[in-house]
């Protein structure tokens, strides 16, 4: 059995998470954030919209993941890793400080359809161990996707409102405006991170 390349596929890791944490961190507040644009007036009608907001990431990841895929062989694995996630990065900060439904929406679809670019992981994966050690590679890669989505529905909740919750630290017009900006900051910061 070859040893695993353990930096490697820690860091693969890492950046397998991040569509996860993208995916699922606006679930806690995306309700809210369509009453407060105003895109619907009464609660009870958030749910579609929300639906519609939350199914445009997965719906254009699942249409770009055959083209991701062909990018990554023609193109390498890497690059297309590295630009997927930073485009995660910029559609999260763009869905913090949208304004708009079809903001939010084109945001969601920037961020899927990017995203996507995580299949090479999985391939970038197999390629770097033998099949012995494929299994437990390949588990760990769903347990990161795990960890991704356990992750970001609560960073969600908690960092949304920031100037309600620490109102000392978010204090400018910038928190009262983007309320929900901060935890897709986060997002959009640790897919930074991962992509370097």
């Amino acid at each position: 059995m070859t040893p695993i390349p353990k930096t490697q596929i820690f860091t693969l890791l890492a950046l397998q998470a991040v569509v996860a944490f993208s995916f699922e961190c606006i679930f806690p507040f995306v309700n809210q954030f369509l009453l407060d644009i105003g895109v619907v007036k009464n609660p009870e009608d958030a749910g579609f919209y929300s639906g519609v907001v939350e199914s445009a990431f997965a719906i254009s990841q699942l249409i770009t993941v055959f083209p991701a895929a062909w990018a990554s062989d023609i193109y390498g694995r890497k690059p297309v890793i590295i630009l997927g996630t930073l485009g995660v990065a910029l559609a999260m900060a763009i869905f913090g400080v949208s304004t708009t439904y079809w903001m939010m929406i084109l945001s969601r679809v920037l961020g899927g359809g990017v995203g996507a670019g995580n299949t090479a992981i999985r391939v970038m994966s197999g390629e770097m161990t033998d099949k012995a050690s494929q299994p437990r590679v390949f588990s760990w890669i769903v347990i990161s996707y795990r960890i991704g989505q356990i992750v970001g529905q609560p960073v969600g909740g908690l960092l949304s409102h920031p100037e309600r919750h620490w109102p000392k630290l978010f204090s400018s017009w910038f928190w009262y405006k983007y309320p929900y900006a901060l935890p897709c900051f986060v997002g959009s910061a640790y897919a930074l991170i991962c992509s370097i």
